[in-house]
């Protein structure tokens, strides 16, 4: 419900703005579409996560790494199309770079494990 509540108010935020002075709207876009993304991520995807990790699964930590990683790029991705439609897009590109960099260390442990047992089986 509040998060529901948070896009109606920015939406009417977002059309008095546009009307009023609209070459403040990319910012203060940018800025509301963090916040609802904020709150639906931390109300919503981290309680999920954190359930599949907890749920006694034998690869529960794996699929809470991997729903994770999910969830970063797809932040990431959906923030970066939006600078890029607010005219910053080599700030998008950068930070998305950031963000895939981000997931592959969050996933240096498993590589490392599984690169050991491969070079393991070699001769």
């Amino acid at each position: 419900m509040e998060i529901i509540l948070t896009a109606v108010i920015a939406a009417f935020f977002l059309i008095l703005i546009q009307s009023h002075a609209p070459g403040l709207l990319p910012f203060f876009l940018l800025i509301f579409y963090f916040l609802l993304l904020a709150q639906l991520t931390m109300k919503l995807l981290i309680p999920a996560i954190r359930t599949i990790a907890g749920a006694g699964l034998p690869a529960g930590g794996l699929v809470a790494l991997l729903a994770g990683s999910a969830l970063v790029y797809h932040l990431s991705d959906s923030f970066s199309r939006m600078l890029e439609d607010a005219g910053f897009g080599p700030i998008g590109r950068i930070s998305h770079t950031a963000a895939k960099l981000l997931i592959l260390a969050a996933w240096s442990d498993r590589l490392l494990e599984a690169s050991k047992t491969v070079l393991g089986l070699l001769p």
